[in-house]
């Protein structure tokens, strides 16, 4: 069999989060997208920072990681109003004076940032865990539990000492793949549904009303449109102009077909590459809840 060239079409894995809301309570349609997946988490501070400097670093970039997945629906991401505060007022000025950054420009990165983010304003400062080792830490743990959250997005090391569950950027990558191939599937799915359904509603549209057309003609109306079905019959060349309109759609169907084939193929590339993310992602939560 001739080989077919990949073909890898660009589908936003933001679209993901449109194609869920459209599901939402319409199973033949959630049958359609499968079950796409989505984690709940938490993220701190020093993962937040860390998405502020590679913003500041790579400006041409709409995005960070963190922000596609949460764009897709994949992520839902949780933060105590305490992260706002520990933002501003510390982490921010500390690392725009260690790095010699404007600190104005990394509040203005952050007012964007943080409207993506679900915020509890119930856990805004830590006093109540002043006896614990780590209480600046400890509000994003409760949130974590309160939420019950897959983990955290930190790059705390301690943060597992105090019963968080601590996700890493190779868990953000997978999921971030993850939804990347399964935008693509759920595109060409919902892309080729709705087109035959175009197709087939134009089709049974078109007879309907041509069968009530010729059936509110008077008899002698009806009498003209079965001879002139019967001179395309009957004639040579009409006849064989017919044919020819006939062969022209064939052919547009056999040169359709070659790309068909690659969509066919690149989706199944993409689903294999959906199925080994997510399972990645799931690996990296430990079997958590997502």
């Amino acid at each position: 069999m001739t080989s077919v060239p990949p073909i890898s079409p660009y589908f936003d894995s933001a679209a993901l989060a449109s194609f869920r809301e459209l599901c939402a309570g319409q199973p033949f349609f959630e049958a359609l997208g499968g079950n796409v997946l989505q984690y709940v988490v938490v993220i701190d501070a020093n993962f937040a920072i860390g998405d502020l400097l590679h913003k500041h670093r790579n400006p041409d970039r709409p995005r960070t990681a963190a922000e596609e997945v949460i764009a897709s629906s994949v992520l839902r991401l949780h933060a105590p109003r305490w992260l706002d505060v520990e933002m501003t007022g510390s982490a921010i000025p500390q690392v725009a004076r260690d790095r010699g950054i404007p600190e104005n420009e990394l509040q203005e990165l952050w007012a964007k940032y943080r409207v993506q983010l679900i915020w509890d304003e119930s856990l805004n400062t830590p006093e109540a865990f002043k006896e614990s080792s780590n209480p600046k830490d400890m509000p994003y743990v409760a949130l974590q539990c309160t939420v019950a959250a897959a983990g955290i997005l930190t790059n705390d090391k301690g943060m597992e000492r105090l019963g968080g569950k601590p996700l890493r950027l190779d868990f953000v990558l997978a999921i971030r793949e993850y939804a990347r191939a399964t935008a693509f599937c759920v595109g060409v799915r919902f892309g080729g549904t709705m087109i035959g359904w175009i197709s087939v509603a134009a089709l049974v549209e078109g007879v309907r009303a041509l069968s009530s057309l010729v059936t509110r003609l008077p008899p002698w109306g009806k009498a003209l449109c079965l001879v002139g079905v019967l001179v395309v019959v009957l004639h040579p060349k009409l006849r064989a102009r017919v044919l020819d309109l006939l062969g022209d759609a064939w052919s547009a169907a056999e040169l359709a077909a070659p790309e068909l084939q690659r969509l066919i193929v690149a989706m199944q590339e993409k689903q294999q590459e959906a199925e080994v993310a997510r399972h990645k992602s799931v690996l990296l939560v430990g079997g958590g809840k997502t």
